[in-house]
């Protein structure tokens, strides 16, 4: 975010509107405060890094069990500053004792945990498979790790609870004829159960839901499209700036072609369309609002 986020330039709006002897009596030859400038810079990422084991066990030839468990790494970064503050009033633009200037964040959040992982597989008959799969809690503990922290959020060694709720899922895929199958799905998130510093009580259960056709346009050649909505749960209360959840719909799209039965290349892209959500901050209102496009290749080979 080159021009920083809103949070960076609300206290300032506050000041707008009134007297500059506010601050200070002797600024009172300057009248009201009438604006403000700032530059402001904001670059923040976030990556989950997982690593997963299971085993799986045929019971007979309709049902199916498993056990495994993931271990995911989390690293988030933060950079930003805001510096050259100066409010505009009637009498000019300056800097106005009381008014900090530069701060600065450069902070680094890490952590890991494991999910243990339960699934079933039943096929009650040849075209029709059920899929049932479990996950577990994951305990997150993010530790920060900072060279600068202008703002007080991220003292070195501080700790932010970031946990990864339990979820159930279900799958099913129905070969309506040889050449066309149909899939749903369903995952379930628990969102109250989490520790997220408090941030857990403005969210609700969520869910995602989707449905897929694949057609097999040639005997190496199979194409297909689905649609999903998703709605993590959030509540207005939940969204800020540098963290906000939008219930979505995404469209997706896809391919796979077959050079020999044991190698098959996948491509595919997809479009995720999140609906606007608005949350008053301080008599200001705030809109959240973004888009997703993501592509992806894959390449499977059967030993």
């Amino acid at each position: 975010y080159k021009s920083g986020l809103p949070s960076f330039e609300t206290p300032l709006t506050g000041y707008v509107g009134i007297p500059a002897s506010y601050l200070n009596p002797a600024l009172a030859p300057y009248g009201n405060i009438t604006g403000y400038s700032l530059d402001a810079y904001f670059k923040g990422s976030s990556i989950y890094y997982g690593g997963q084991i299971g085993v799986a066990y045929s019971i007979n030839d309709m049902f199916s069990v498993a056990a495994g468990a993931r271990y995911v790494y989390v690293k988030n970064s933060y950079e930003g500053n805001l510096k050259n503050i100066a409010l505009q009033t009637d009498g000019g633009l300056g800097n106005i004792e009381g008014i900090q200037n530069d701060m600065e964040v450069d902070a680094i959040q890490t952590g890991s945990g494991i999910t243990p992982i339960f699934s079933a597989f039943i096929t009650p008959f040849e075209e029709l498979d059920i899929a049932l799969r479990y996950e577990v809690k994951t305990k997150l503990e993010l530790e920060n790790e900072t060279e600068v922290d202008g703002s007080g959020l991220f003292p070195d060694g501080g700790i932010t609870n970031a946990d990864m709720p339990a979820m159930m899922a279900v799958g099913v895929a129905y070969k309506v004829m040889p050449a066309l199958r149909a899939e749903f799905n369903l995952n379930y998130y628990m969102n109250s159960d989490v520790n997220w510093d408090g941030r857990e009580d403005n969210v609700e259960s969520g869910y995602e839901a989707g449905v897929a056709v694949e057609y097999c346009l040639s005997d190496k050649l199979k194409a297909s499209v689905g649609f999903l909505n998703a709605d993590g749960g959030a509540k207005a209360a939940y969204q800020t700036d540098m963290s906000y959840s939008l219930k979505s719909n995404t469209i997706g799209l896809g391919f796979a072609y077959a050079v020999s039965p044991n190698l098959v290349f996948n491509v595919g892209g997809l479009n995720t369309f999140y609906q606007e959500d608005e949350k008053a901050v301080t008599g200001i209102t705030e809109k959240y609002q973004k888009t997703s496009v993501g592509f992806a290749v894959g390449v499977d080979y059967k030993l």
